[in-house]
């Protein structure tokens, strides 16, 4: 791309920062566009897994996950009446976890405030021979290329694929975290596994807060929001006869978030012209796999390196070429993993799940990129 281009970011978020740390690494101007007004995060628990883990080293910023991340050397199931081991899974490498709001501020640490702008909306593009024109609704930009990393709600989406409709998933879940001042211990990360629903539990914070997620299978849906409050009286409600310990973690929590879960399916595209698609916009999937947000990372390594290398247009194609039928099956994996929850099961369909999982982490999007640079040449 031009010397004195810059790149539109729709979108602040995990995909966002660190599309806009990697351009600015590779010396590559960029812009991001934020339409809240200010950077937070509902407070939840996230998995950086191995695949993740190659970005952020790159980008320099391991250190600092360390100081505010756990790093488990393996994940128990155990069962939903009284806590014993189903099945216990090692990690062969780093595997980070960690409040989302943590991670947050490790990547805007290292950004130049100028760099991020709050409350300003995407509303309309237009190409051009020369780039995209991008019109917010504070002021114009003449660009190289727009991204939209503007999450599951996507603006930058909407305009591109229309306004396609989520199916719901079958299952609803609370989230919410605990000090662990107010724990006996700090707990090991696990999962409960039982009738219609499961529990997941881990440290963040450098262990300061336990992330709990519970799902439970339900009829009945709602919003497609992280921000529905629920009380105590109706995660207890949920879990009758379920590990005591359960039901400590959910007296103890502070605010209580809802959300359904909705699926939609794999996008035949992402790209037209200068204009593409990353993150939660390009390829959302269910939580089953911890893979959202490290898909977003293994995206913004993918998109930013190229943009560094390549004109944007061709850059775009090569991204989508590279990273769509990475997502697409990853999305589909965490989709057929929502029936492997169950409190029991055949053995060789979960050590085949395992199996999947691990191949997941072992993927290097780093060499990856580098492979198909060296086969533009």
């Amino acid at each position: 791309m031009n010397a004195n281009s810059i790149i539109i970011v729709a979108g602040a978020g995990i995909a966002g920062l660190c599309l806009a740390l990697v351009l600015r690494k590779q010396g590559v101007a960029v812009r991001v566009l934020e339409r809240s007004p200010e950077l937070t995060e509902v407070g939840a628990g996230i998995q950086i897994s191995a695949n993740g883990m190659r970005v952020l080293r790159w980008l320099g910023l391991e250190e600092e996950m360390r100081a505010v991340a756990c790093n488990p050397q393996f994940f128990r199931a155990v069962d939903w009446r009284d806590g014993h081991e189903l099945h216990k899974i090692a990690y062969r490498e780093d595997h980070y976890q960690l409040h989302r709001a943590d991670l947050l501020n490790v990547l805007k640490g290292h950004l130049p405030e100028s760099i991020v702008q709050l409350n300003e909306s995407v509303t309309r593009f237009a190409q051009t021979e020369s780039g995209v024109s991008v019109q917010s609704d504070r002021a114009t930009y003449d660009a190289d290329a727009l991204i939209g990393a503007d999450g599951i709600h996507s603006t930058v989406r909407e305009f591109l694929v229309g306004d396609d409709q989520p199916r719901f998933a079958g299952q609803i879940c609370w989230r919410f975290v605990v000090d662990s001042d107010k724990l006996a211990a700090v707990r090991e990360p696990l999962t409960w596994h039982g009738p219609n629903g499961h529990v997941v539990m881990y440290p963040v914070s450098g262990g300061r807060r336990v992330n709990v997620v519970a799902y439970v299978e339900s009829d009945h849906w709602f919003e497609e929001s992280w921000h529905l409050r629920a009380d105590r009286d109706e995660v207890h409600q949920a879990y009758p006869g379920w590990d005591p310990l359960i039901h400590e973690l959910i007296d103890k929590a502070g605010v209580i978030n809802k959300w359904a879960m909705f699926a939609r399916d794999p996008l035949p595209r992402w790209t037209d012209g200068r204009v593409t698609l990353m993150g939660d916009a390009a390829h959302p999937m269910l939580p089953f796999l911890a893979q959202g947000a490290v898909m977003a990372i293994e995206d913004s390594y993918a998109l930013g390196t190229l943009l560094a290398r390549l004109p944007s247009a061709a850059a775009l194609r090569k991204y989508e070429e590279l990273r769509l039928p990475r997502a697409t099956a990853v999305q589909l994996a965490a989709r057929s993993r929502q029936a492997m929850m169950a409190p029991a099961g055949d053995s060789d369909a979960r050590r085949a799940n395992i199996t999947n999982v691990e191949q997941i982490y072992a993927f290097d999007i780093v060499a990856q990129v580098a492979e198909a640079l060296d086969g533009t040449h």
